[in-house]
């Protein structure tokens, strides 16, 4: 569990939530639980963790140690990690941008490039015949769209 408090860090329970302990007060991982606060648990190694955040980071030793695992020079925000039950190399990252996939524990992962998302706060539209909308992304650039084709079919 991230906890985002004064006594904030990761706290790891061995008995079903009966007992907690705190394992990590590294402040990478939980600084903004307001924004993040995920955590993703390999289901074949429960020494194996994740916590998504502006880089991804993981643990080989049950949190009590974090490391970069996946994070990039340009706004990135990763808020979800899923993990295959069944093939714990196969990974689903979900970040501002998009999806992106791994199926090798993570040592390469796709692009979102080829994704046509976005995420946006306000868009606002003007007077034009079609109108057109606009909006700025989330960690990226500002758009510019009509509203419909200028030809109708």
């Amino acid at each position: 569990m991230i906890v985002d408090a004064k006594e904030g860090g990761l706290y790891r329970s061995d008995n079903s939530g009966q007992n907690w302990q705190r394992v990590s007060s590294d402040r990478r991982i939980w600084g903004r639980g307001w924004y993040f606060g995920e955590l993703s648990v390999n289901p074949k190694d429960p020494d194996n963790v994740y916590v998504p955040n502006t880089t991804t980071y993981q643990s080989r030793d049950g949190g009590k140690t974090f490391s970069a695992f996946k994070g990039a020079p340009g706004g990135d925000d990763y808020h979800e990690l899923w993990i295959d039950p069944d093939e714990p190399k196969r990974m689903i990252l979900g970040c501002d941008q998009g999806a992106i996939v791994s199926r090798n524990g993570g040592e390469t992962w796709s692009s979102w490039y080829n994704q046509p998302t976005a995420q946006f706060y306000h868009v606002a539209t003007d007077n034009q015949f079609p109108y057109w909308v606009y909006g700025a992304q989330q960690d990226s650039n500002a758009i510019a769209t009509p509203s419909r084709s200028r030809y109708l079919r």
